[in-house]
């Protein structure tokens, strides 16, 4: 594996998001049965045949499917209920949650600043420091704001009060 170019040049300027190898050997032939692939696919077949019957996303509703479809994107990207995405895969709120956690990141770094500027007695540092410990509260009450996750742990913690 050492030798595969981590972007070959048949991808031209393609980026290559995930990659997958599968191997098989067998007399007989065998059939991954119908499904689909969330990511695009280069197939390459070193030894015998591999026979694909391809269907149109939007004949996807024509489909015994396993979920409930919701949505089919432009690009063919398939959305099954409970399950959204945007086309390109990402989920709903992963660009907020990205944004979100470099600013808490950056925040973080100020307040280590600020920190490190009142233990080598800056005059004013006590003041940076409250500050940027306000915003890192600001932006820490915007992460728990954003998932379900935390309300779902919190709705467990009460059953769990309740029971006891």
């Amino acid at each position: 594996l050492g030798d595969f170019p981590i972007r070959p040049k048949l991808f031209g300027n393609l980026i290559p998001m995930n990659l997958n190898v599968w191997m098989g050997n067998t007399e007989h032939g065998s059939s991954s049965g119908l499904h689909h692939d969330y990511h695009d696919n280069l197939y390459v077949l070193l030894k015998g045949k591999k026979r694909f019957r391809l269907f149109s996303p939007s004949d996807a509703h024509l489909m015994f499917t396993v979920g409930k479809i919701e949505k089919v994107h432009e690009n063919g990207r398939i959305n099954y209920e409970g399950f959204p995405t945007a086309a390109d895969g990402s989920e709903e709120g992963s660009l907020k949650a990205l944004l979100l956690s470099n600013e808490k990141q950056i925040a973080e770094k100020r307040l280590a600043e600020a920190e490190e500027a009142a233990a080598n007695g800056i005059p004013g540092a006590s003041k940076m420091v409250e500050e940027a410990e306000k915003k890192l509260d600001e932006v820490l009450d915007k992460l728990l704001d954003q998932g379900d996750d935390f309300d779902d742990f919190d709705d467990m913690a009460e059953e769990s009060e309740i029971a006891d």
